[in-house]
């Protein structure tokens, strides 16, 4: 389809869901997201508008992690702004820094002096709390590397063995059922050909061979459980190495982190405490008091800008959303160019079916999934293809695969299990045949081929 199509699709789905027209910004995003066919005039399908779509899903889940840090980042508490001006607040600041310089940098040394006891003293914990945690990694030795290795390729191996073994085993248990079931059912006088003939054919030979491989089979199948179980034995084994391998390689890890620490560590200095001298104390808390303030506005000037960036990421947010409404493939764009192109299918299907037989119709839904229906006479419900006979459904894939030929000009039909039908359905099914020269080449598959021949009698068949 060409973009232009596909906007009055999308004004269509835009007042199902928003009662509304598409907006001048959603129509321009939507030109922004197919602006490479517009621009080549480009006709465009239903993978394409899905590919569009899996690109706009990814962006809105990343677009919705910025969104949820950035609304975080936009709380605040306006109760507590100052009700001085930035200004005000400045030129107070300025008015106490004249008071505050002489204490400046006594504070400065003082402080720097007292962060260095601190720092020290943190040191001096610190030190003796790594010594006293490497102590009680003392008896950790180090992980066994070569043994780790081998064990993962022996877990691997004995996983090989059991898929490969599970394999055969499926097989011998499949002959075991086999050979069973044909003893159970080898004494009994009837034939297998027909049930009103009485089978008196000497069966002793047989039925001593088919025990014999019954037996070697179930032999079989004992021995590749037994395997089985002893190779998922040997796998716990393998995993609890593995798993008593980790803990030892993390307690390993924390203790050679431990001893570079100690190795590493340096103790720092106490600076040489400052000459005390009498301090402006109203100053000093005159300045903290400023300076908060300063910072709450500050604060609250950030977070102003982060409401306009997350406004504009709501905007972008909202399209995007608008743009994955009208381009889901289940209700948006695709589902809308499904629908009309089954409907258009359906139209074509009906058109020959009365042809074919009367009352017969088909619907085609793609609500949920993908199904067919049918009605195979007239003032009936429609039913799932699934749940008619095999005549009907026969019929039913024979019209399927006409309007198919018609259109993709394939030449060709498939049909299976065509020994299922009765002889009335079979049939008709050749006289529909007959009456199309649609197909070139017929593919008929069924189990009895003898019976199938005879009910296709006058028609060239060859058998593969």
């Amino acid at each position: 389809m060409k973009f232009g199509r596909m906007m009055e699709i999308v004004g269509e789905i835009t007042q199902q869901y928003y009662y509304r027209d598409p907006s001048c910004e959603e129509v321009s995003y939507m030109k922004e997201l197919f602006q490479n066919v517009i621009n080549n005039d480009e006709s465009y399908g239903i993978e394409f508008i899905k590919q569009i779509y899996d690109e706009l899903y990814m962006e809105r889940r990343n677009l919705n992690a910025v969104i949820k840090n950035l609304s975080a980042k936009c709380e605040f508490d306006e109760s507590t702004l100052p009700t001085e001006t930035k200004e005000e607040l400045e030129k107070a600041l300025y008015e106490v820094a004249a008071d505050e310089t002489k204490n400046a940098e006594y504070q400065k040394k003082l402080t720097a002096y007292q962060n260095s006891v601190k720092v020290k003293k943190d040191a001096e914990a610190r030190i003796k709390k790594l010594v006293e945690e490497a102590a009680q990694y003392e008896s950790i030795l180090k992980p066994d590397e070569e043994g780790i290795a081998n064990t993962e390729i022996n877990k691997k191996k004995y996983e090989a063995y059991i898929t490969k073994s599970q394999s055969m085993l499926a097989t011998f248990q499949a002959n075991v059922d086999m050979f069973q079931k044909t003893l159970d059912n080898l004494d009994k006088p009837v034939c297998p050909i027909s049930e009103k003939l009485v089978c008196t054919t000497d069966k002793r030979g047989l039925k001593k061979e088919l025990s014999k491989l019954l037996a070697e089979n179930q032999a079989h199948v004992k021995e590749h459980q037994e395997f089985i179980q002893k190779c998922r034995n040997l796998i716990v084994k393998c995993e609890a190495f593995i798993k008593s391998y980790n803990e030892s390689k993390l307690l390993w890890s924390k203790k050679e982190l431990i001893e570079k620490q100690i190795s590493e560590f340096v103790m720092p200095i106490v600076l040489e405490k400052p000459e005390e001298i009498k301090q402006d104390t109203d100053s000093f808390l005159k300045k903290q008091e400023i300076n908060r303030k300063l910072g709450i506005l500050s604060a609250y000037e950030l977070v102003k800008k982060n409401k306009l960036e997350l406004e504009e990421m709501n905007k972008k947010h909202a399209l995007i959303e608008f743009a994955l409404l009208v381009l889901d493939t289940k209700k948006g764009v695709p589902a809308e160019v499904l629908k009309v192109t089954l409907n258009n299918f359906a139209v074509m299907c009906n058109e020959h079916a009365a042809k074919i037989k009367k009352g017969l119709s088909l619907k085609f839904l793609c609500d949920d999934g993908f199904e067919v229906l049918a009605r195979t006479k007239e003032n009936e419900e429609f039913l799932p293809v699934s749940t008619i006979s095999t005549g009907e459904k026969l019929i039913v894939i024979y019209l399927l695969m006409l309007i198919i030929n018609k259109i993709t000009n394939a030449k060709y039909l498939c049909i299976d299990n065509l020994d299922k039908l009765d002889a009335e359905c079979t049939k008709t099914f050749v006289e529909l045949l007959g009456k199309t020269d649609m197909f070139e080449h017929i593919f008929i598959g069924a189990v009895n081929h003898s019976d199938t021949e005879a009910l296709l009698k006058g028609v060239h068949v060859l058998k593969l």
